[in-house]
């Protein structure tokens, strides 16, 4: 299986042939498989559903509701529900990227996952 511009360096294969995040991996043995290794709903969105299967995604910070957009060339903010980018919209080349490095009022999305509300993916 040919892995997209978006998810290389990001996607590897377990034995099994499963995919996971090479940089965020799930750990079962720490966190049990209730959300697919990782510690809650938030980051089993944003490190695998997100940036490993290319789900679209939708959360509330602060009141305020966002719309990422999983592409198979780059990753973006959107404005609204139709996940269509815009001339305000932020791009990435893959799904850590965005995770990384985007900022919401003045925070690192990485640093407030699990503050996030209404996490859901599309």
């Amino acid at each position: 299986m040919e892995l997209t511009k978006s998810e290389i360096g990001v996607v590897g294969r377990d034995l099994m042939g499963y995919p996971y995040n090479i940089k965020y991996p799930p750990m079962i043995s720490k966190y049990g498989d209730h959300y697919l290794g990782y510690p809650n709903w938030n980051q089993e969105v944003f490190f695998f559903e997100f940036a490993v299967q290319g789900y679209d995604v939708t959360f509330v910070y602060h009141g305020v509701k966002y719309f990422l957009m999983a592409d198979s060339e780059y990753y973006c903010t959107c404005e609204d529900m139709h996940f269509t980018p815009s001339d305000k919209s932020i791009y990435f080349k893959n799904g850590n990227e965005l995770i990384e490095q985007l900022e919401i009022e003045g925070h690192k999305l990485i640093e407030i996952l699990d503050d996030l509300e209404e996490v859901e993916m599309w």
